[in-house]
């Protein structure tokens, strides 16, 4: 699983937000999936899409732009671990679990067995919101 983690301004700081499936749209208005609170980050600043084997971020035409590894971006970047992201003023890096990272580099995981669990998608509707107050 992979998740956006907040890294500043540390006004912002909260629960790292996990990427289950489809498209997240972050934001800082009411319908975003990840709403962040602060005046730099647009309304609908940025959709994270999530596929089986990759995510992709792409700026919805924010006002702050986004940039990944200080690029800004011009159309959809696959993310890779380690990412980071800035949306306007609002710093996020893009972690993948290590099993995750390994297997998107090449690698085996590590240990004698792999187990393979279905992974459940939250009901629908689930959102995760963090807010400041």
């Amino acid at each position: 699983m992979s998740r956006l983690e907040v890294l500043s301004p540390a006004s912002l700081r909260a629960e790292p937000f996990e990427l289950w499936g489809g498209a997240v749209l972050v934001g800082r208005g009411e319908d975003a999936d990840w709403c962040l609170l602060e005046p730099s980050v647009s309304r609908r600043h940025a959709l994270v899409r999530h596929f089986a084997d990759h995510d992709e971020i792409e700026d919805l035409g924010s006002t702050g732009g986004t940039y990944v590894n200080g690029r800004r971006l011009s159309g959809p970047v696959r993310l890779r671990d380690g990412d980071r992201i800035h949306l306007a003023r609002v710093l996020v890096r893009y972690c993948l679990d290590p099993d995750e990272a390994g297997a998107a580099a090449g690698q085996a995981p590590t240990g004698s067995t792999v187990e393979i669990t279905p992974m459940h998608p939250p009901p629908p509707g689930a959102r995760q919101r963090w807010w400041p107050f």
